[in-house]
């Protein structure tokens, strides 16, 4: 799969076109409060707030997209631990069985991801260049068209009534191609992103398990002593990311509950009640998004719940109980002290179960603050299957 990804280096950019896209991020998060801002006006002086014609979803939207980008962008030193600590593992599971697990899970996963850049691919050619097409052919070729034909975007709300083909109309209609892209790759980056860090994470837990339950306790003193420091370092790492996971992701998957639940309820509505066909379907398709998103961060979450409960098992707690009983019988003194944190902290939730149930989205119920990360997504982004490429900020 090719590989795009947006990276920027601590180094000083040297093309001008390096300097222009570092500095186009940096200022992203003031961009989109005043496109929030703006759609908020435009929203507030059109006719019923812009609910019969869909032009409302955009105000959440807007809102998601500033909380997205300006946590990612503020809590960035976490994200660069986050990403450090699973570059360590990454490089540490190259064992033939640490592999299949791996392999197990992902191989899913980029085919999921495949499936999302498809979609990408087919919204913008549905909502940006379809709409351009039809209008220019029936306006300019065919002269069927009393008015433009356009689809509602965030600056829609500021076009008059009786518009017409004119400067200002393809003003506002480029810079609501602009919203739109960075609406599709915010949402969709997010999927993505969450889609490969928690399956990672989830990696990480079960190749965690399955190094306690195969840990050589009989072997002589210096592989009992290396064997414990590699489960120590594990667990410790395991903590690390668990806090990271929070400090980068917790105000944003809390409000990702609260969109979703906004944005299914807008999405039924104006697909049920406008009377434009081609905005029933692109309200309808977005209903089917939401809806897939959400089913997405429920069962990618069950299934890091589900191996983590797991490690209660009676089988599970047997093993932990010999490995915690030979490190105390086996090892130095200096190892004790820390087998004994290892020992205090094992009851300790490493990760978040889960981010939400179908209940947490129709309820307007937080997500519990674990979601893994961000990626600004371009025309192809992530690629190689290698979990250590940096994110956006």
């Amino acid at each position: 799969m090719k590989s795009k990804v947006f990276y920027f280096t601590d180094d000083a950019p040297k093309s001008t076109w390096d300097k222009s896209t570092r500095i186009y991020h940096r200022l992203r998060p003031v961009l989109l409060v005043v496109l929030l801002i703006e759609n908020a006006i435009g929203l507030y002086f059109l006719e019923g707030f812009g609910v019969m014609d869909g032009s409302i979803i955009y105000l959440p939207i807007c809102l998601l997209l500033f909380v997205i980008n300006s946590t990612a962008y503020f809590s960035r030193k976490a994200q660069d631990r986050l990403i450090a600590t699973l570059n360590k593992h990454f490089t540490e599971s190259n064992e033939p069985w640490m592999l299949t697990v791996s392999h197990k899970y992902t191989t899913k996963v980029w085919k999921y991801i495949k499936l999302i850049l498809i979609y990408d691919k087919a919204c913008k050619c549905m909502y940006l260049a379809a709409p351009l097409i039809c209008d220019t052919v029936l306006h300019y070729v065919f002269d069927m068209l009393e008015k433009p034909f356009y689809l509602p975007t965030f600056i829609t709300p500021w076009l008059p009534k009786d518009v017409t083909w004119g400067p200002h109309y393809y003003l506002i209609l480029v810079f609501g191609w602009w919203g739109m892209l960075e609406c599709l790759n915010g949402i969709m980056g997010f999927m993505i992103g969450y889609t490969l860090l928690v399956t990672y994470v989830l990696i990480q837990v079960v190749i965690f398990k399955e190094k306690v339950k195969s840990a050589k306790i009989d072997g002589s003193q210096e592989e009992v002593d290396a064997e414990f420091r590699t489960l120590l370092s594990w667990h410790v790492d395991n903590l690390q990311l668990n806090r990271d996971l929070k400090a980068y992701f917790g105000f944003t998957c809390a409000f990702q509950s609260i969109f979703l639940s906004v944005g299914l309820t807008l999405t039924v509505f104006t697909a049920v009640s406008s009377k434009v066909i081609a905005v029933k379907i692109a309200y309808g398709v977005g209903f089917f998004f939401y809806f897939g998103t959400g089913l997405l961060y429920c069962s990618l979450g069950q299934l890091l719940e589900n191996e983590v409960q797991s490690k209660h098992s009676e089988k599970f707690e047997y093993d932990y109980a010999t490995v915690s009983h030979t490190a105390h019988t086996r090892l130095p003194r200096s190892m004790q002290n820390e087998l004994r944190k290892f020992h205090a902290d094992f009851e300790t939730v490493l990760f978040i179960f889960y981010l939400t149930t179908i209940s947490n989205i129709v309820g307007l119920k937080f997500f519990l603050p674990s979601s893994p990360t961000f990626i600004t997504v371009g025309t192809k982004v992530v690629g190689t299957k290698v979990v250590g490429t940096k994110l956006a900020s």
